[in-house]
């Protein structure tokens, strides 16, 4: 590995005495190599970096082990005349000693940075007003295609199923319930924040590749080289961890209208875990879901109402005996032998037979009122 190292720093140093045009090719030939081997401009380090190496190893590919970060950042912190702070040790104990672990890395804090930081830090409302450069920064074409517009809206066949059907049409439905809609604008609030940092990073982006780009052609030194490749790193870790936020935001606001619908906990739970797409809030996977659920609904009434009897219409006009006969003859009891219909006496023979036939037989307390509870004085009768 020594040897390697050693053969491409003469290689580096062959290429350096090389007439400026060919050097220059060469850094662009290399950089291609670079960029379709890493994907992308951000995560590798440059071939310079790598083709100056010394024997210690501290300018290898930023893409391995943390070490080259660190040695760059103590180097940006020589420059600018501050100390690495020491992490305390972890406490050991008496019966169990173990050899002394290296001090953990940490960075101090940089006061330009925590000055920005805290600006607006207290009061949200201050440096709302963006200066030209600043709308120049945050001026991006196509952002809401990217995820990095406003919030987006709710779908109208999501807000149907929570609020009426005229704030449904709306562009952008608004919450029913008071203390809901408080967290809703909390939320779009935050999103819009992180979505104008996100418009401003993709100015940054063009500007550190530019710079990148531009000092290709000039020869650096080691440490240079690997304060610029820290950078665009670090920068690149930065740019994830935003879009991480931005989508913890859009689940956020999810779980707030979906606590307010009336599905049911499995129905909600699939709808929180589809994937989020950039400038939609459910998108159309959740449209799918909801049409294949009603179909679902559907089918089942459908199947529901085969095995449920029909019913025969009745006339207005048709007498009850026309469908009374329709009913099946009643069951005979046990203790009776004869099981033909007794037939009913006409009002001849009931004239005859007089009227003991034909009323029904009382008891002796039938014909008796019994008394009402008393009510008290001043009670409405």
């Amino acid at each position: 590995m020594k040897a390697l190292l050693q053969s491409l720093r003469g290689d580096g140093d062959r290429s350096e005495s090389s007439p400026p045009e060919q050097a220059g090719s060469s850094h662009r030939e290399d950089d291609v190599i670079s960029t379709a081997a890493s994907g992308t401009l951000f995560r590798e380090a440059f071939p310079e970096l790598g083709s100056r190496t010394s024997g210690s190893g501290s300018g290898a590919s930023l893409g391995g082990a943390g070490e080259p970060v660190s040695a760059a950042i103590k180097t940006a912190l020589g420059r600018l005349q501050l100390d690495v702070p020491l992490a305390q040790p972890a406490p050991s104990s008496a019966f169990f000693r173990r050899r002394d672990a290296e001090a953990a890395f940490v960075v101090p804090p940089s006061a330009e940075y925590v000055q920005e930081l805290h600006a607006c830090w207290t009061d949200t409302r201050a440096f709302s007003r963006p200066t030209a450069d600043g709308r120049a920064l945050a001026a991006m074409h196509e952002a809401t295609k990217f995820g990095l517009g406003c919030m987006p809206p709710v779908e109208s066949a999501i807000a149907s199923l929570i609020v009426p059907p005229d704030e449904a049409v709306r562009t952008n439905a608004r919450c029913p319930r008071p203390q809901c809609r408080v967290t809703d604008d909390l939320l779009c609030r935050a999103y819009d924040s992180g979505a104008r940092m996100g418009r401003i990073g993709n100015s940054l982006s063009h500007l550190m590749l530019g710079l990148s780009s531009s000092l290709e052609s000039v020869p650096l030194d080691q440490s240079t080289q690997g304060l610029l490749d820290a950078s665009l790193q670090a920068f690149a870790l930065m740019t994830r961890e935003l879009g991480r936020t931005l989508s913890t935001l859009v689940h956020a606001r999810r779980q707030v209208w979906l606590v307010q619908s009336p599905l049911t906990e499995p129905c909600r739970r699939t709808l929180r875990a589809l994937p989020v797409v950039p400038g939609e809030l459910f998108g159309s996977a959740a449209l799918e879901a909801l049409e294949r659920t009603a179909q679902a609904s559907r089918t089942r009434q459908q199947r529901a109402g085969l095995h449920r009897p029909p019913r025969r219409p009745v006339a207005a006009g048709a007498p009850r005996d026309s469908f009374r006969g329709s009913l099946p003859p009643p069951v005979p009891s046990l203790g009776s032998t004869n099981t033909a219909p007794r037939p009913r006496p006409t009002r001849a023979q009931g004239d005859r037979g007089g009227a003991q036939g034909l009323r029904p037989v009382r008891s002796a307390h039938s014909g008796r009122r019994f008394p009402r509870p008393s009510r008290g004085q001043g009670a409405r009768r």
